[in-house]
């Protein structure tokens, strides 16, 4: 753990109000969609940090980036305002990561290939 990650978890020890709950606890509860911006990552980049401001476009691997323009290309503003405009919305920011994601995943495996060389999108 670095010094600033271990600043910050005792800070939020120090400010948090209430009991705080067993490991266990935290374990058995179902995830659900508002915890997306505190615990998504999605290029090495955590959205909580994107919408807090502290990460710049320039900061997002490429890959992301380009996924995000050709999965929404109706939103047409970049990844940060999307992700900063949908935090209110747990849901449509859910699925806006898991669109990014998908398409991440599909322009990786096209460009993939078989032992003999042929692309996985040709075996269509």
């Amino acid at each position: 753990m670095t010094p600033e990650n271990r600043g910050r978890l005792l800070l939020e020890l120090h400010n948090h109000k209430g009991p705080l709950k067993k490991p266990a606890d935290l374990l058995r509860r179902a995830a659900s969609s508002e915890d997306v911006a505190d615990t998504a990552v999605i290029g090495g980049v955590a959205l909580a940090d994107v919408v807090a401001g502290k990460i710049a476009e320039a900061q997002i691997p490429p890959n992301v980036i380009e996924a995000f323009h050709a999965q929404y290309p109706q939103y047409g503003t970049s990844f940060i305002e999307a992700v900063q405009r949908l935090s209110k919305d747990p849901e449509k920011l859910s699925g806006l990561v898991n669109g990014v994601k998908g398409k991440v995943l599909v322009k990786q495996w096209s460009s993939a290939r078989w032992f003999d060389g042929r692309t996985f999108a040709s075996c269509e």
